[in-house]
């Protein structure tokens, strides 16, 4: 029984964790549509992404490390003026705070979400790498 309730705290610590970062990436997506890019703003959305690896490792969700590899890697081209602060990535980074905000709440075990977040990863890492044709997720993310 201890074991079962040491589980559900963690749990329930991963999705609240998740679903503040969330809010912070939709921070970022307004900043990147507002022309407010700083150097101080990309950091702090750095943070949040390398944040967002480390916990799907750490509470073993997998997809959601993946995801926060790749915005690491989008975050850093932006900082480092390699990738356009456009708003197709503004709308792909709402579309993983969106699935960020599934991945913590009760269907975060889907093979649906696991799918929405493999690809949003997959999107990040072609944005990250320049790829302008790949930085609209598809409707049906």
């Amino acid at each position: 029984m201890a074991e079962a309730t040491k589980n559900a705290r963690l749990e329930n610590l991963f999705c609240r964790v998740v679903s503040e970062m969330a809010g912070e990436l939709s921070g970022f997506a307004a900043a990147l549509r507002s022309n407010g890019m700083t150097a101080e703003v990309t950091e702090k959305a750095y943070r949040i992404a390398h944040s967002l690896h480390g916990a799907g490792t750490l509470y073993g969700y997998p997809c959601v490390s993946e995801l926060g590899s790749a915005l690491e890697k989008l975050v850093a081209g932006i900082h480092r003026g390699e990738v356009r602060a456009s708003a197709g990535v503004a709308e792909l980074v709402d579309s993983c705070a969106a699935a960020l905000r599934e991945a913590a709440g009760p269907d975060r075990g889907s093979e649906a979400v696991a799918a929405r977040l493999t690809r949003l990863a997959w999107l990040c890492e072609c944005a990250a790498h320049g790829d302008a044709a790949n930085t609209q997720p598809p409707a049906s993310t």
